[in-house]
């Protein structure tokens, strides 16, 4: 009776693997905006490995997707788990003095190798986390979720403006259901 009870809180991997296929293009779009902000930074990591995984494991079972959360945000939360997944790893590779110096592509800059020395990985990492959950909470926003996730990357609004085709009401409109939301959610720590 237990074990039927914990398998009717999760979708089986067919019907994980139908809903996947049944995303429509704005989740579609929302995903891959999530696999882009988690990527970044990371090195030798593309967000569109980092969107293949997630679905991988999702279709596998490997992460097995509850029934009361959204498939949208359920794979946001594999995504983010994945980035922290490849940050601990890269952390623990620097530690121990590993390089990847050949695997790096010869379009890899001397700008971005220094900036990833410089940078402290843990302190990257909580960053990330405190993204994330802030991410969460505009899952169901497209608008707001664009402007967090520009912000992050340094985006002026101008910028992000042009970036996701938003007029300065669509902008300030979307900035003030930001500004309410963490209102609403002082532990999410923004200073909006």
């Amino acid at each position: 009776m237990i074990e039927k009870s914990a398998a009717d809180q999760h979708f089986s991997t067919a019907e994980a693997a139908k809903a996947l296929r049944r995303i429509g293009g704005a989740d579609l779009l929302r995903l891959q905006r999530v696999a882009q902000f988690r990527a970044s930074g990371i090195p030798h990591v593309e967000w569109e490995d980092l969107l293949h995984t997630a679905i991988e494991r999702v279709i596998g079972g490997t992460r097995k997707w509850p029934k009361n959360i959204p498939l949208v945000q359920f794979t946001a939360g594999v995504l983010r788990s994945l980035a922290s997944e490849c940050w601990a790893q890269h952390s623990r590779l620097k530690d121990v003095g590993v390089s990847h110096e050949s695997d790096v592509s010869s379009t890899h800059s001397v700008i971005d190798s220094a900036a990833s020395a410089i940078s402290n990985p843990e302190r990257e990492l909580l960053a990330k986390e405190e993204l994330g959950r802030i991410e969460e909470m505009f899952i169901d926003d497209e608008a707001a979720l664009s402007i967090v996730m520009a912000k992050a990357e340094g985006y002026s609004p101008s910028d992000i403006q042009e970036t996701f085709d938003m007029s300065e009401t669509e902008y300030a409109s979307a900035l003030r259901r930001i500004r309410r939301t963490f209102a609403r959610n002082p532990s999410a720590g923004a200073d909006e």
